[in-house]
């Protein structure tokens, strides 16, 4: 076969100045470095130092760039293939002079191939980084390996006591189709006879080659790796929905424990089987057992593999779960024997151990495009889609759409090949919004692949014409929760008495996935699974039922959860957690005109929403409620959503609107004698009357409410009316005044454990100790605010405290740390559009930066 010779002239990257165009890649690797950690520890320790600095040594000597170590292995990039062969054989002849009788000596395996290349972050990514590594995996420690492309332009030019050799075509460990192979060997290397390269060559297997490379999945190979050699285990199941990569996952495991197997590795395919009985005959077939007579196949398959040491790798085992039997069998009949199975369903036989396949790791949202470049999720749509395309590839205008593409598709591997494919055809940002119809979308045309891999509804299709009538029933319902739920609230919502159990049945086939939550276990459904469910769920006779018990349990737990939010953390995190479904919850009760539900929610989530920065969500959803309680005459009701309105106005810093809604919710709370509503309605008229600087105006408000507070007994309203007061004494210079009230405000909320009342009174308390100099004495206030703040996870209290805390510290004289806190407060406000907190900031920054400036006189 001709290859094109490279072109060994190319130009350097002036990033990290890594040479791009045509490349070289090195990989290099310590033989047994494992086994020689553990045997000699600290001796092994001091001859990797004495193994680093030689190959350094060759690495510079030889014109190199070393791209990165990991632990001990190298790699390194060259602008000339010959450079890069010159290198890896003084590499070689260093390690075997050295120093190295301590540990018995150290023998380097490398591997080198060339490409095109180009440099991103300080880092090389694709296809000839992966078949650098294989080919560096199939030498042994002394031996230097190359490929074909590589061999094709030295051979030319090496000194003369280095020569090729040719090893012949070789099927790698990445599967691909088989290639050809070179030994580098020099006159000067010691004399050794090796056993054969560590490829699949070496030992019987009928794995076939793949098209496409293997991507990721690094810590799931090396996990998986590990529990099938691990003794006493010869039964694992990976298991996981349809298009999660359990076959090539598999097979690319296998191809690396292939040593461990004298007699080889073996695919027994399933898919195609509809009847349970023919699986010991695909056995016999894969593994061309001599079948004879009238005796029963299996008998024969356990008499021939009884005395053999080999890995059976059976594919899509849920196709003929009625044969787990079969397996159960094997492994008693042949002790030497271990299965891998890929499933959708466990198999549920003793011994068996369970590895559930999760998607891909997804991609930070606003991930940046070197961090883009390491994700597996982006690295398997860009190499797809260069397949597709090869002219793309990312950059700074496409790399947010790419990301929110992975994101949605819930790093699903079909999902994303199937997508990223399409390319060739649709750019990214025009991908993008068609995924909301993606089952239409991503129907491939490819015909090498079977029908349920040519589209996420068939792969779906697949799993659900698995389940019984019953469960389809209960996966339809599923569909109602968003984001995911707990069991309790699973049995709210199911009317099936077998709901817990029908969750670990589809749990066990693959359709719900689970986390560890607090100690509890939490259920879940990736987006794809759940728009098929809700297909199903649209169809039923029931899904109004459905999604009104759902609404309801939720809105039960907003409203106990609200009740709360003053004093627990917890509370926060669960409607946090929850949000999806609530929303759920909402948008039905809207949607389908169910006011009372809808007003209901409106009261239970104010706090919610402006303790998160939420406002224009909870504005919007607050106006719907609002509505709704018009509407309806429920003027109770109606005072208290008005209220919440308000102060999410005022947050955003629109005082004539806040005030215009305080005003009308406390003409409606004394119209129908709703006393304790009017409470909350003059402290917040008192706070945007101080807002505008009318000091009396704020007084009044406030002395009103704190009458009002005492005759009806609100203390939680009495005690922030007293630190409200606190701010008026302050401004007066009536230091002493305003500490009295914060104390008496600070005993009340302590009394009844009011976590959010103490930390607000104490940040009202740290601005009268700054105004008395005592700035040591307000950031201890402060601290012990912004963590209550923090844990009650109160985002709008938390970033006035930054500012507080900045602002004291600059009075201090710590300029740098100021500088920090304001930024965070900063960019806190900002991101909940709080223009108050945000002006506050601003002002504070303004006011040291002129301080800091001024002339001197």
């Amino acid at each position: 076969m001709k290859i094109k010779l490279l072109n060994t002239n190319i130009s350097k990257s002036t990033s990290n100045d890594l040479p791009f165009g045509d490349v070289t890649l090195m990989f290099t690797d310590i033989e047994g470095s494992t086994r020689a950690w553990a045997k000699y520890g600290e001796q092994f320790h001091v001859a990797l130092e004495e193994h680093n600095l030689r190959m350094r040594r060759a690495i510079s000597q030889f014109n190199g760039h070393e791209v990165k170590t990991v632990g001990d292995s190298f790699m390194v990039a060259f602008s000339s293939p010959v450079d890069a062969v010159s290198c890896a054989v003084e590499m070689v002849q260093l390690i075997e002079t050295g120093p190295f009788d301590t540990v018995e000596g150290i023998r380097v395996r490398i591997g080198l191939h060339s490409g095109e290349l180009k440099p991103h972050s300080g880092d090389y990514f694709g296809p000839v980084v992966n078949m650098t590594a294989r080919v560096e995996h199939a030498a042994h420690g002394g031996q230097i390996l190359i490929s074909e492309v590589t061999a094709e332009a030295v051979q030319y030019s090496l000194s003369e006591d280095i020569t090729l050799s040719d090893c012949g075509l070789h099927q790698l460990k990445d599967l691909g189709a088989p290639v050809r192979l070179f030994l580098v060997e020099c006159n000067a290397f010691p004399k050794r006879s090796y056993p054969p390269l560590r490829t699949l060559n070496a030992l019987p297997h009928n794995f076939p080659a793949q098209t496409t490379s293997f991507v990721g999945r690094d810590r799931e190979k090396n996990e998986l790796r590990n529990l099938i050699l691990k003794d006493g285990v010869r039964l694992v199941t990976l298991t996981g929905p349809g298009g999660t990569g359990k076959t090539r996952l598999s097979m690319q495991v296998a191809a690396e424990v292939v040593y461990e197997f004298i007699d080889g590795i073996w695919l027994i395919e399933l898919a195609s089987l509809t009847d349970h009985r023919e699986v010991p005959g695909a056995v016999a077939m894969a593994m061309k057992v001599p079948v004879q007579g009238d005796k029963g196949i299996a008998a024969q398959v356990f008499s021939y593999l009884r005395e053999t040491k080999a890995l059976l790798v059976f594919d899509n085992y849920e196709q003929v779960i009625d044969a787990a039997g079969f397996i159960g069998a094997l492994l008693k009949s042949c002790p030497e024997i271990v299965c891998l199975v890929t499933s959708q369903h466990l198999l549920q036989l003793n011994g068996e151990t369970e590895y559930p396949l999760q998607p891909l790791e997804l991609p930070s949202i606003g991930a940046s495009l070197a961090e883009g470049y390491q994700n597996p999720t982006v690295q398997l749509f860009l190499q797809r889609a260069q397949s597709a395309k090869p002219s793309f590839d990312l950059d700074e205008d496409n790399i947010c759409t790419v990301i929110e593409i992975c994101r949605k598709l819930d790093g699903s591997p079909l999902a994303i090949e199937l997508t990223a494919g399409l390319v060739r055809a649709l750019s990214p940002q025009q991908l993008l919004p068609r995924l909301e119809d993606r089952f239409k979308l991503l129907a491939s045309t490819r015909r090498d692949l079977d029908s349920r891999q040519r589209s996420l509804r068939g792969a779906l299709d697949w799993s659900y014409e698995l389940l019984t009538e019953e469960e389809r029933k209960f996966f339809g319902e599923l569909a109602v929760f968003s984001g995911g739920f707990f069991i309790e609230d699973l049995e709210a919502v199911s009317d099936n008495d077998m709901a817990f159990m029908l969750a670990v049945q589809l749990r066990d086939k693959s359709l719900l996935k689970t986390e560890e939550v607090n100690g509890e276990t939490r259920y879940l459904m990736l987006s794809t699974p759940r728009l098929y469910a809700t297909e199903k769920l649209e169809e039923s006779e029931d899904v109004e039922l459905v999604r009104e018990r759902h609404a309801k349990r939720y809105l039960e737990l907003s409203k106990d959860c609200s009740a709360k939010l003053n004093s627990s953390g917890e509370a926060m995190q669960r409607m946090i957690r929850e949000i999806d479904n609530i929303r759920s919850g909402m948008d039905w009760a809207h949607r389908s005109g169910r006011s009372n539900i809808v007003i209901a929610y409106g009261e239970a989530l104010g706090r919610f929403f402006t303790a998160r920065g939420l406002y224009e969500e909870g504005n919007r959803r607050l106006k719907e409620a609002e509505d709704s309680a018009r509407e309806n005459g429920e003027n109770r009701s109606l005072a208290f959503i008005l209220l919440t309105r308000g102060r999410m106005s005022t947050q955003k810093g629109n005082i004539e609107e806040a005030i215009g809604l305080y005003t009308e919710s406390l003409q409606i709370s004394e119209s129908v004698g709703d006393r304790d509503r009017m409470v909350p309605a003059l402290v917040n008229l008192g706070t945007v009357a101080y807002m505008k600087n009318d000091i009396d105006l704020a007084r009044s408000h406030w002395q009103a409410g704190l009458a009002l507070a005492e005759e009806t007994n609100q203390k939680q309203y009495l005690a922030s009316l007293l630190s409200n007061l606190s701010i008026c004494e302050d401004e007066l210079g009536k230091f002493e005044e305003a500490i009295s009230y914060l104390e008496q405000g600070l005993k009340i909320h302590r009394a009844a454990n009011n976590q959010k009342g103490i930390a607000y009174t104490l940040l009202n308390y740290a601005v009268t100790l700054s105004k008395m100099d005592c700035h040591t004495e307000a950031l201890v206030r402060i601290e012990e605010a912004r963590t209550l703040l923090d844990e009650l996870g109160d985002k709008f209290g938390k970033a006035r405290a930054y500012v507080y805390t900045g602002r004291s510290l600059l009075d201090l004289g710590d300029d740098a740390s100021a500088e920090e806190y304001l930024k965070s407060g900063l960019a806190m406000s900002q991101e909940m559009h709080d223009a108050g907190c945000e002006a506050l900031c601003r002002s504070v920054m303004v006011k040291y930066w002129i301080m800091r400036n001024r002339p001197e006189e």
